[in-house]
């Protein structure tokens, strides 16, 4: 029911989604981007992956982004026969991800429908799939899971400021949290407050913050799941 009444609340904004978008992607010549969000990728992006496995990181904008770089650095070091593909919201995280050249393939961020979000799963392949901070999109990690991805929350926090919101709404978080393979947080206090909106306790661990270089562990994708 709570699926049925999220994917109906998108399907009524797309009429007003898809305008707003388009103007701002004409606008700035990037007629691309609105494609992306819709799960359109060209065949030239596609190439840059070659077929080969990959791990799909999303980081919404720039503060996420370079979060990330540790991360993609010790990715790109423990498995280097996996392709890298970061995605993003912003503009500007996104150009700190191209700049970073950290990544093989770099997009946006598809909306949340289903189709959307499936089409970019499905082109990119990627096995494992991690989502920086605390990005939660219900269909894209219940896509993922569908179709045997495992989901990691990387560098996660849970403000002061949006503790009251989170748990005003755990009815509608705690089925999504809980589709996700780990959950890596910054500190106790974040672990304690995701486990409180719905996270199952033994898929959460404290694993510091990012943006401090924390080493990579050699683990396969697979055995996250």
């Amino acid at each position: 029911m709570i699926d049925f009444i999220y994917n109906l609340l998108l399907w009524l904004l797309l009429p007003l989604l898809v305008p707003y978008h388009l103007y701002r992607s004409l606008s700035r010549g990037r007629r691309s981007a609105l494609l992306e969000r819709f799960g359109i990728l060209s065949q030239a992006e596609l190439e840059q992956i070659g077929g080969a496995g990959t791990i799909f990181i999303h980081a919404v904008s720039v503060g996420e982004t370079m979060a990330a770089l540790p991360l993609l650095k010790g990715l790109r070091s423990r498995f280097p026969d996996k392709r890298l593909v970061v995605s993003n919201v912003t503009e500007t995280g996104r150009g700190v991800a191209l700049n970073s050249k950290a990544a093989d393939l770099c997009i946006y961020f598809p909306f949340d429908y289903p189709f959307a979000v499936r089409s970019v799963l499905k082109k990119t392949r990627p096995d494992l799939v991690v989502i920086m901070e605390t990005e939660i999109w219900p269909n894209f990690i219940g896509e993922a899971r569908a179709l045997g991805i495992p989901v990691v929350l990387a560098n996660g926090r849970i403000s002061d400021r949006s503790l009251g919101r989170y748990l005003h709404f755990s009815w509608f978080f705690r089925p999504v949290l809980r589709k996700l393979s780990a959950l890596c947080m910054q500190t106790q206090e974040d672990a304690q407050r995701i486990k409180a909106i719905g996270a199952r306790p033994e898929t959460v661990h404290v694993a510091g913050n990012l943006k401090y270089d924390i080493p990579v562990t050699r683990r396969s994708p697979q055995e996250v799941a």
